[in-house]
């Protein structure tokens, strides 16, 4: 579990290049314009759209691309076979757009280039004037078919130092950061010389160049990276490569391979990859199964030791000494050993688990990344540390504490697993972004395991420490640890895992593993990155706004965890109704998706909408507007991704009808709208249900029958046409006199109106009744 130490981890993490070797150019430059304003930055692309298709571009403070994902770009004739293939592809498209980023391609230094499934990580750092630029990288993801679905880059700098010559010594700059680290009461040594590098933050002349200084502690232990201004000596960045964590618990593990012995009692293990040698001779490696054949330079006896050392792992423990055992043996015999036969204690179990669980978390990684080749080396595994309640990453070590404060030994499983999904994050071009770093760790733990707790019987009960199916969303604003805001991401990825299982059993397992666990090549610095790249791991055809195989799972996974902002255009499945009449006000239900977000907008006939209500990003409710013409007319619904064009796809009616107040009060004047198709004639039709007569507003008696009198013209004038807008008013009052006539009371009678509307062809339309009470 990884909790930096806050007083020591200064505002940003750098991590010094693992891959020196240059990015060798077959293709002409492209010089990278300066990206100082703006309107520079909106014309390179404009330009760029107008030539490649709609992309949605995120950009850097400075003006360059920090990130963008689109429709694809072909950069490739053919598919892309091997990395050879994916570099050229790489320069020619760098060659082109490299100014959009700022970059020149005789700048780049290859970091890695790297598959994960169907897609090619290919990232670069920045070079100038033969200097590293710390922090910087360009990335760009190329589908295997040939088509690039991602690039952008960060930490570039658009101009070198005004001075390439130091005004301080190197010697200077390491007495600098020896200074701040023994004033925090280290004993601190340097890793090696001072180099000097061009950090990309810049003061009024520029970037500044500076003394990347690296050095280490040994009690505790603890190693930084520090950058020094070259010029003045001033201490820009102190930073801790140690990610350690407070591990509130017990916990310990042998032989479970799901949890600590208090619930899961020790069991005798199958060692793999663990080394038997003949001292100062030859030695082999155990297969899965535990079996080895080692070959003696003679019949013997001669003597064999086991220890737990591997090509993955090697493990040394600080109390009670390393686990060692040795025997005699000749040639034909068949020998059974058990490391620790005699001494199941804590310190072994420790051990013997660590090598255990770190072979299989490598085994398992390298299962669902065969490319994943940078974690294929032996990590230093430190068990047994003097300290309580702690688990720890720093510089390719993974290190467990010891029992004690009602801790257990923190050398176990999901502890393990999370330790080492550090190891791997900082092998694929160093730990960028602490939280996501967590999220990673945290997926690594669950995922292989197999279950969602993260330090399972941490306290030797069934208690976990923390758990991804209960997490914040994003932005994760009241969390207060590292390890809580990394959990957005580890909820997400869980989420995928299992509805996928849910739909495709084991092989929706596979699909997770694949598109969540290959992220890591991608050496992302955000955490809504990291879902992009799921997404984009998922992609079939580097087309990333058209969707991908499981988008629908994808984007409902990461909605629910806060991520608004995931590529997605607008679809429609469906439509109810998809008619209306010209009045505004009728309620329509759109169902499919990319209706999530504030930047969502339904357009019918170019008019907006008003939105009543959302439910996710599957449906919207809107009010439809209103209408001056009767026939279909175009849909439009816009989110921040793009827009989707349904010409004709919503049809306006004409239907006449009448709209009034909530009663007509006898002596006070009241007005009718009438409604139907413009410029059409219309009369109004009035009755009283049971009534003899009523008198009209002018005062001339209208005889009537049960709901059957024509209010003639002669009583409201000639017929009013309706509007452009296709509505009428007709204002008139009822006198008092009128309440009663013939005998026949008619106060709190209801009143019945209809209108009978004349088009300009075609039969006369009457409309349905408006029913209102006639009060006193």
């Amino acid at each position: 579990m990884i909790s930096p130490n806050h007083t020591r981890i200064a505002r940003q993490y750098f991590t010094p290049a693992f891959c020196l070797f240059f990015f060798l150019l077959q293709v002409g430059v492209a010089s990278a314009t300066p990206l100082s304003s703006s309107r520079v930055r909106q014309d390179l692309w404009d330009q760029f759209v107008a030539a490649n298709g709609p992309w949605i571009p995120d950009w850097n403070e400075n003006g360059t691309l920090r990130r963008a994902v689109g429709s694809g770009i072909r950069v490739a004739i053919g598919s892309i076979e091997n990395q050879a293939d994916a570099l050229m592809a790489s320069r020619g498209f760098l060659s082109s757009h490299g100014s959009l980023l700022g970059f020149d391609l005789d700048q780049g230094e290859l970091i890695h280039c790297t598959r994960g499934r169907d897609l090619w990580f290919v990232l670069l750092r920045q070079r100038l004037e033969g200097l590293e630029v710390v922090g910087s990288q360009v990335d760009l993801r190329i589908h295997e078919s040939g088509v690039l679905s991602l690039f952008g880059g960060e930490g570039v700098a658009l101009r070198p130092p005004p001075s390439l010559v130091p005004g301080i010594a190197a010697v200077e700059a390491g007495s600098v950061v020896l200074d701040a680290l023994m004033s925090q009461g280290f004993t601190p040594v340097l890793t090696q010389d001072p180099i000097l590098k061009i950090h990309p933050m810049e003061n009024q002349e520029g970037p500044l160049l500076v003394f990347h200084v690296t050095a280490e502690n040994s009690n505790p232990i603890d190693s930084w990276d520090a950058f020094v201004d070259a010029q003045t000596g001033g201490l820009l960045h102190l930073l801790s490569r140690r990610a350690d964590a407070s591990v509130s618990g017990h916990v310990t593990a042998f032989g479970s391979g799901t949890g600590p012995p208090t619930l899961f009692p020790p069991q005798l293990l199958s060692m793999n990859n663990l080394v038997v040698r003949i001292p100062n001779g030859t030695e082999t490696l155990t297969d899965p199964d535990g079996s080895f054949v080692l070959e003696l330079p003679g019949p013997g006896p001669l003597e064999i030791v086991a220890r737990l050392q591997g090509p993955w792992v090697d493990v040394s423990s600080t109390l009670g000494g390393n686990l060692v055992l040795r025997t005699t043996v000749s040639d034909g015999d068949r020998v059974s050993l058990t490391l620790n036969r005699d001494s199941i204690n804590e310190r072994t179990l420790a051990q013997v688990n660590a090598h255990f669980q770190t072979t299989f978390v490598h085994d398992w990684l390298k299962g669902v990344s065969p490319e994943m080749g940078r974690i294929d080396l032996p990590v230093l595994c430190r068990v047994n540390l003097a300290g309580r309640c702690n688990a720890f990453y720093v510089s390719n070590t993974i290190n467990f504490l010891q029992a004690g404060g009602n801790c257990l030994n923190s050398s176990y499983e999901t502890f393990i697993y999370h330790e080492y999904g550090h190891f791997a994050d900082d092998r694929y071009g160093g730990i960028r972004n602490p939280s996501l770093s967590e999220g990673l760790a945290d997926i690594v733990a669950t995922f292989a395991s197999g279950q969602p707790l993260m330090g399972k019987g941490y306290r030797g009960t069934s208690e976990a420490l923390r758990s991804v199916e209960r997490t914040e969303k994003w932005p994760a604003l009241r969390c207060e640890s590292l390890h809580c805001v990394g959990l957005t991401a580890a909820g997400f990825a869980w989420k995928v895992r299992q509805e996928l299982i849910k739909r495709q059993e084991d092989a929706g397992r596979v699909i997770a593993e694949e598109i969540v666990i290959n992220t890591i090549l991608a050496n992302n610095n955000r955490i809504p990155d990291f879902v992009i790249e799921v997404f984009l791991l998922d992609d079939d055809d580097g087309n990333l706004l058209n969707g991908t195989p499981h988008g629908e799972l994808l984007h409902e996974a990461a909605l629910s965890q806060g991520f608004l902002h995931v590529p997605r255009l607008p679809r429609v499945e469906s439509i109810e109704p998809a008619t209306s009449d010209t009045f505004r006000g009728s309620r329509i239900t759109f169902t499919g998706g990319g209706f999530a977000g504030n930047e969502t907008e339904v357009l019918i006939d170019g008019q907006s909408t008003r939105v009543l209500e959302k439910a996710g990003d599957h449906s919207c409710v809107i009010e439809s507007p209103l209408a001056t013409d009767v026939g279909p007319v175009d849909l439009k619904i816009v989110n921040a991704f793009g827009e989707l064009l349904i010409p004709g796809g919503f049809d306006y009616q004409s239907p006449p009808r009448v709209f009034g107040p909530s009663r007509i009060l006898v002596g006070e004047s009241a007005t009718l709208r009438v409604g139907g198709p413009k410029n059409s004639d219309f009369v109004l039709i009035a009755s009283v249900e049971d009534a003899g007569s009523v008198l009209a507003p002018q005062g001339v008696p209208l005889d009537i029958g049960p709901r059957q009198r024509v209010l003639a013209d002669t009583v409201f004038g000639p017929d009013l046409p309706l509007s452009e807008t296709g509505l009428a008013e007709v204002s008139f009052r009822v006198p008092r006199h009128a309440l009663m006539h013939g005998g026949a009371e008619l106060g709190s009678r209801p009143i019945f109106f209809q209108a009978v509307i004349f088009p300009d062809s075609g039969p006369p339309l009457v409309s349905p009744t408006l029913t209102l009470p006639l009060e006193p």
